[in-house]
């Protein structure tokens, strides 16, 4: 029983290790705080709900996570993960693939989250690797 227990925690350790470990369990894992798409528009309830929610999990050091989509100027769609890990822990994923005119997919790992116009702001990042995380499932993207 012990000798299972020991294997047990140095997987748990090993995985918590690695640089594309889950992070704490798999995104689906993590409270939603749910999602908006702003297309250059007002403020909107669901987009302050959201956006209010994200930042005091972020605060308390809770676990949550949240998609938000911007628009660019063209009006094409990026899209915005934000998995709060813990406090000062935010892991933002910006995948901007979908924009014709060159976006691409960066990951960050951040200690400030704020609100800022009515959406999540970030800050004091740093990079944490490039592409899309194996453990990420993509967001559709409700018609227009």
């Amino acid at each position: 029983m012990r000798a299972l227990l020991l294997v047990s925690a140095i997987g748990l350790l090993l995985g918590v290790a690695s640089a594309d470990a889950r992070p704490l369990g798999s995104p689906q894992d993590f409270p939603s705080c749910g999602a908006f798409w702003n297309r250059n528009q007002a403020v909107s309830a669901v987009q302050r709900r959201v956006t209010t929610c994200i930042v005091s999990a972020a605060r308390r050091g809770r676990r949550a996570r949240a998609v938000v989509v911007r628009s660019t100027v063209e009006g094409a769609p990026v899209l915005d993960y934000l998995f709060v890990l813990r406090r000062n822990d935010v892991i933002v994923l910006e995948d901007g693939t979908r924009d014709p005119w060159g976006g691409t997919f960066t990951r960050l790992r951040c200690t400030r989250l704020a609100a800022r116009e009515g959406f999540p702001a970030w800050s004091s990042c740093r990079p944490a690797g490039s592409g899309a995380p194996s453990w990420l499932v993509p967001y559709r993207l409700p018609s227009r």
